[in-house]
């Protein structure tokens, strides 16, 4: 199962990498700060610093779609479009 999902992953990322559907954003010092609070907020159960950065910029940004095999995505209150394998 995990094999397949990185897989597709990987088949989305080609795909999308050549056009300007993807946009890479860096975090800033402030949003390293706000990703370090949210994980001492959330106890450190099941999700890390980098899905928190991930929730920061998204929140900031204000996109509320991730294409994403993380659960923790959902939990963190955003919309996975991804479909269950």
């Amino acid at each position: 199962m995990a094999y397949r999902r990185q897989t597709l992953a990987l088949d989305f990322l080609a795909n999308v990498s050549d056009g300007d559907e993807l946009k890479v954003v860096f975090p800033d010092e402030a949003v390293q700060r706000m990703a370090w609070v949210e994980l001492r907020h959330s106890g450190g159960f099941g999700t890390n610093v980098v899905a928190c950065l991930s929730f920061t910029i998204m929140r900031k940004l204000r996109i509320r779609k991730a294409c994403t095999f993380d659960r923790h995505f959902a939990a963190a209150g955003f919309e996975t479009a991804v479909p269950v394998i």
